[in-house]
């Protein structure tokens, strides 16, 4: 069986497992759903296999073959469906001229398999374009500290020359475009969702792997699953201000974005491959019939359902750390709200994030603070009223009492995650994009706007308690700014604009 490649610094493993009681034990891989009846008179596919992106060299004939379809694409008119900005304008465009754009899937718990068949119809246009009946997308392990710079194919050359490279990258810490690397904090922080072991949830503050439970298929939702928010990180530190991948409507114009949500399909599977419980919600009707439209390689509208993408090697491709057996498929529960959450404790002053130096909040935990924790029930932590001008394009490590000497160390038991701007502040992002009240001429989607993020803390809390590291009449929350790792000299120590809070709030049940 290959070794999986989920890799992070040595000196960190010991307490990466302690954090994800089975983070790297893959036991395997569960094979869920299949074709609709019909699919057993149809041959099965070839299965090919995506390869991690470090393996291949970067002028070697996978990447060519890549370099060839995207310069195809890119010539294509954008009215042809296997066209480089017709494919893009399917996950998001402000172009609302074509009822098959905009069609994205996120804040909700059909993220995952939107963007595995959006992957997969993407895959089949690209390998006719390039020639290549064998071609497949590679995947982007940053995980792996030696693969957390910019892949060298989508940087070098640095020119029109090369279909894979953009100018619309970060620039901070010299620009991705030159080897900025991403911080360890975010790329290797996976574990955080991992550790959950329902994909779905019920709750609004979207504590599952997967998402939350909706309704119907929304476009751009702001309450995002962990594993999700984990994802938008990345996007955020390559596109930086005014790149393609930190905007969710450009975002599929930068060609990094496929190996980037290849990787993301990947560790969908990795994170089955631990068991414990962990499994999709396939005794949800609603989450297995949802069917998608996309086009195939010949331009033509096919449609696919949840169910029928659920296994990848019925869709003809198989990840090279995929485990050698199968284990037979079964459901997992949707986590419930284990009743309402009452406001615990609130943050004496508002705050600012933006200036040099960790910055610190405190709440005063009263007796009915206390006693929810004793209870050892559900713990959320908001940071509410989130305003900025500009979005800013970096990442800010939180911690729940973080010793004023101690240094951030996110594999620490204080570590909480990773506080992403993206989708927040609706006057920032209406502003940016020249979106209009509701109302008038061009409306914002309303859903996808919010003002504050949400954190489980419900076990750090536990781990903290049970080390002796928590105090039970007062919180201190740290937040520590994060960004590019730049090639040579210092990170970047400042985050360019500022952004405020109104307050951070314990909330419990």
């Amino acid at each position: 069986m290959p070794k999986a490649s989920l890799t992070t610094e040595p000196s960190k493993v010991r307490c990466l497992l302690h954090r994800s009681a089975a983070a790297f034990a893959v036991l395997a891989v569960v094979t869920l759903g299949g074709w609709p009846s019909t699919a057993d008179e149809t041959p099965r596919p070839k299965i090919r296999v995506r390869r991690d992106i470090m393996s291949l060299a970067p002028d070697g004939p996978e990447m060519a073959a890549l370099r060839k379809a995207v310069k195809v694409m890119k010539g294509r008119p954008a009215t042809d469906p296997t066209s480089w900005t017709f494919q893009a304008n399917i996950h998001a465009t402000l172009d609302k001229s074509n009822p098959a754009w905009n069609q994205c899937q996120h804040g909700n718990y059909f993220f995952l398999p939107w963007h595995r068949m959006y992957a997969y119809w993407f895959e089949r246009i690209v390998r006719e374009a390039s020639g290549d009946p064998d071609f497949v997308l590679p995947y982007w392990n940053y995980v792996n500290p030696a693969a957390r710079a910019l892949p060298e194919a989508f940087r070098v050359p640095a020119d029109a020359s090369n279909p894979l490279f953009v100018a619309e990258r970060n620039a901070d810490g010299g620009g991705v475009n030159n080897g900025a690397r991403l911080p360890a904090a975010v790329a290797a922080s996976y574990w955080l969702p991992f550790r959950l072991t329902n994909f779905a949830t019920t709750s609004p503050t979207g504590a599952a792997f997967g998402g939350r439970v909706v309704d119907k298929p929304v476009h751009l939702m702001s309450t995002m699953g962990a594993f999700e928010t984990y994802h938008n990180a990345m996007h955020v530190l390559i596109g930086g201000e005014s790149g393609f991948m930190s905007d969710p409507f450009g975002s599929a114009r930068d060609p990094v974005f496929w190996p980037h949500h290849v990787n993301v399909d990947r560790l969908w599977k990795r994170w089955l491959d631990q068991g414990g419980g962990r499994a999709n919600p396939l005794n949800d009707r609603a989450w297995m019939d949802m069917k998608f439209p996309f086009f195939d390689e010949k331009g033509r509208k096919v449609e696919m359902s949840v169910r029928e993408c659920l296994n990848t090697e019925e869709l003809g491709y198989r990840y090279d750390d995929d485990p050698s057996s199968a284990a037979e498929p079964r459901p997992g529960p949707i986590a419930a709200q284990a009743g309402p959450l009452k406001k615990l404790a609130v943050s004496k002053v508002p705050g600012e994030l933006g200036t040099d130096g960790p910055v610190r909040v405190t709440m005063d935990l009263g007796d009915e603070a206390q006693a929810a924790v004793r209870k050892d029930g559900n713990l959320v932590l908001f940071v509410e009223g989130i305003k900025f001008e500009k979005e800013p394009m970096v990442i800010y490590e939180v911690y729940l009492n973080l010793p004023a000497k101690e240094p951030a160390d996110f594999q620490s038991v204080h570590f909480v995650g990773n506080l992403v701007f993206a989708g927040l502040d609706p006057r920032a992002f209406m502003a940016h994009h020249g979106i209009k009240k509701k109302g008038q001429k061009k409306e914002a989607d309303e859903t996808y706007l919010s003002s504050l993020r949400a954190f489980d803390v419900t076990d750090v809390v536990r781990e903290l308690r049970a080390r002796k590291l928590w105090q039970d009449q007062q919180l201190t929350v740290t937040f520590v700014m994060n960004g590019l790792v730049p090639v040579k000299g210092r990170p970047v120590t400042s985050a360019g604009v500022k952004a405020q809070f109104e307050r951070v709030t314990l909330l419990g049940n």
